[in-house]
Formats: structure tokens, C-alpha cells, sequence
């Protein structure tokens, strides 16, 4: 392509020297990109946890805590020393992820616990003989008539729940389903808090797993910056 066919913009960007080109400073965008952080996604906010029991609460703050270290990484990134922000940094990261930890061991005990209360309502200690009579006056009976039965009366559901299946003669799925109805009739409180838990600890996983690539791994550039500056000059950090 000849000058004449070049837009009046590149012929005069074509008659300048290198050293005027209005291209971006590779230290300078290098740089940037080293100390950009990603927003912490809203996945990860306080608000993200539904419910009011223990385990929603615990999960909560913890993630207002990481909330927190975000923010106060993110801000200290855009121009502090890179020999004090890393340290910092990874302070109050392994802080957050301490916590998220902690958090995660609280709930599963929780679940643990709550999985108890609820085995403990919907299979009460019953005599041998009369759970042998209840499994024989509903077998082959249609299932609504035994999640009925099992719905207003836990020793039903623990004669059904507690025994083989060669003896109730119900099928996987139709245990499962006995199972559901009796806790909804039989620990309704401890159905409520075991869901809400469950989804905390769901989300307080993923967001261990999150922060690792989202702010970890960050941190570790910083990190090797602070102690040999241009070390990942050629990577995209």
C-alpha cells in the first residue's frame, strides 16, 4: 500500500518518529495489568446466603470478611509499594481463607448435627413386633397410603425407614420418598435448617475454590514481583 492510499490519520502517524507514536508505555500497561484485581463476584457477596440459622450466619460473615480483604487488597493494589503489598496482601488473604475454612468445618458439623435430630424424629426406638405388623399391613399397599401413614405417625416411617428393603418391599425411590415426607411432618424446623445449611456450604466451597484463581494466585505474582521486580515482565499477569 502506497502513501497516497493510506487515511489522512496514518500518513501523519506514517511521518512521525517511533518515539511519538501514540501507543501506551508497555511498562506502564504492564504494570496495571499486574495490579488489577477482579471484582469479587456477587455470587461470593454476604447477600448471596439465604436464611437466618447458625450455619447461614456463620457463612455470612464469612464471606464478609473476604468481601472485606477484597476490597482493601484491591484498593491497596492501585499504588502501593509492591514490597509492602505483598506481604499485606497475603496476610489478609490467608486471613479470609482461614475463615472460609473454619466456616465450612462449622457447617458440615452442623449438617451432621441436624441429620442427627432428624433420624432421631422420623425413626424413633419402636417394639420389633409391632414394626413387623406395621411393614405387613402396608405392603403392597398403593404409596400414598403409606407416605400417609408415615406422615401422621413416625412409628410408621421407622418401621419403613429402619428395616431392609426385602422386608418392606418398597423400591429406592419409594424410600426416599417416605423418608421426605415424614421429615417434613416429623422435623420440619430441622428440614428448614438443614436446606438452608446445605446451600451455605455449597457456597462458602465455591468460593474457596474462587478465591484461589480469583485473588490467590494475584497475590503469588505479587509476590515474586516484590523479590525480583520485572520477573514477570513477559508473562500477562
Amino acid at each position: 500500500m502506497t502513501k497516497a492510499n493510506l487515511s489522512p490519520l496514518d500518513q501523519t502517524l506514517m511521518n512521525r518518529s517511533r518515539a511519538k507514536q501514540p501507543y501506551p508505555d508497555a511498562k506502564i500497561v504492564r504494570e496495571q495489568q499486574l495490579r488489577a484485581v477482579k471484582p469479587l463476584p456477587a455470587d461470593y457477596a454476604p447477600a448471596a446466603i439465604r436464611g437466618d440459622g447458625p450455619g447461614a450466619r456463620e457463612a455470612a460473615a464469612a464471606l464478609s470478611q473476604l468481601s472485606s480483604s477484597w476490597i482493601a487488597i484491591t484498593d491497596a493494589a492501585k499504588d502501593s509499594d509492591m514490597t509492602k503489598l505483598a506481604p499485606a496482601a497475603r496476610r489478609s488473604y490467608d486471613a479470609a481463607a482461614a475463615k472460609l475454612r473454619a466456616t465450612q468445618a462449622t457447617i458440615d458439623a452442623q449438617i451432621a448435627h441436624y441429620t442427627t435430630q432428624i433420624n432421631e424424629r422420623i425413626t424413633p426406638r419402636i417394639d420389633a413386633a409391632l414394626a413387623s405388623e406395621i411393614r405387613g399391613f402396608l405392603r403392597g399397599q398403593d404409596m400414598w397410603t403409606i407416605t400417609k401413614a408415615a406422615k401422621e405417625d413416625s412409628r410408621v416411617s421407622s418401621a419403613l425407614l429402619t428395616a431392609p428393603a426385602v422386608l418392606t418391599g418398597l423400591k429406592e425411590d419409594e424410600i426416599s420418598r417416605v423418608r421426605k415426607v415424614a421429615t417434613e411432618a416429623h422435623a420440619p424446623e430441622q428440614a428448614a435448617l438443614i436446606k438452608e445449611t446445605i446451600a451455605a456450604g455449597n457456597r462458602i466451597a465455591k468460593a474457596q475454590d474462587f478465591i484461589v484463581t480469583g485473588l490467590g494466585s494475584k497475590i503469588v505474582a505479587w509476590e515474586i514481583e516484590a523479590k525480583e521486580p520485572d520477573a514477570l515482565k513477559s508473562l500477562n499477569v
